[in-house]
């Protein structure tokens, strides 16, 4: 293994072990786990209430439907829609801390003006979110289908060891396309946290960008123009939706949906990068 390799290696052990060390990552890592434990069982009995209370054959079937994701098998791979919907936002949070602790102002972005290895240092900080992201989806998931387990045990459904026909393909895309959608945001909160100099900043833009396009874009599909739903279709939430199949039927081709996910990773990196270079934390010989 050559030299920078060992270092970089060791560079990347030690910024795992400032995330492991702070409490925030773990509160971060305990939120998502309570939420994907909690929703499923509360979506399955709710909608079961609500079942007994209508007479309308479709509604019942809609319903019906939605429960089923819920327990196995399907809960399989809708398991991890949850997991990327509720850990976006603690990936956010995450990214904007470790790079916001380092590159804010006032913290030791200006004692980085020379010498070697502040690329694998930036580097070494992004391995360390992109293995806490996948951590992070196998726990939600795990937690997912331990709701789905306890369903199971009340309500006499299927279990996982027991559940036939589960589609194992299929999580197995979905959880990829999830690793990448959620680096989608860290790569904008990556971007914003360094060019704004602030934590604060990074994730106020990283979560108004997740939240507000999914509200947004909520309430302009019922404005039926053409420009209005390319504007709707071409945005990054839009786009991470339609590789999990998160759409309802609605969803953009998978190759496009797919090349417009790398495009804004590319683009949010690209933004970091220029502007770290562009402030001598990359370049060699500036300072």
């Amino acid at each position: 293994m050559s030299s920078n390799a060992v270092a970089l290696h060791a560079l990347v052990g030690m910024e795992w072990s400032k995330l492991v060390r702070r409490r925030a990552t773990w509160l971060l890592m305990a939120i998502v786990a309570a939420i994907s434990a909690i929703v499923p069982p509360l979506i399955y009995f709710v909608l079961g209430f609500a079942a007994t209370d209508t007479t309308d054959p479709d509604a019942k079937a809609s319903l019906a439907l939605l429960r089923g994701q819920m327990v196995f098998p399907d809960a399989i791979a809708h398991a991890v829609v949850n997991a990327l919907v509720f850990g976006i936002p603690m990936i956010v949070v995450l990214t904007a801390m470790n790079f916001g602790s380092e590159f804010a102002w006032g913290t030791i972005r200006f004692l980085l003006g020379r010498g070697e290895g502040r690329g694998a240092f930036v580097v070494s900080k992004v391995l360390a979110i992109v293995m806490w992201w996948a951590l992070t989806l196998v726990f939600g998931v795990s937690m997912s289908w331990l709701a789905s387990t306890v369903i199971g045990v009340i309500d006499n459904r299927p279990m996982l060891y027991s559940a036939g026909g589960a589609d194992w393909l299929l999580f197995s895309r979905r959880f990829a396309a999830a690793l990448l959608g959620g680096l989608v945001y860290a790569a904008l909160t990556i971007a914003t946290t360094v060019r704004l100099h602030s934590t604060a900043f990074g994730i106020a833009i990283g979560l108004g960008a997740f939240f507000g396009e999914r509200v947004s874009g909520a309430g302009l599909a019922l404005i039926d123009l053409l420009p209005i739903q390319v504007l709707i279709r071409a945005g990054p939430s839009y786009n991470v939706r339609s590789l999990i199949d998160g759409l309802d039927g609605q969803e953009n081709p998978l190759p496009i949906a797919f090349l417009a996910v790398v495009f804004y990773m590319i683009t949010f990196t690209w933004g970091a990068v220029r502007h770290l270079r562009r402030n001598d934390v990359l370049s060699g010989g500036a300072g």
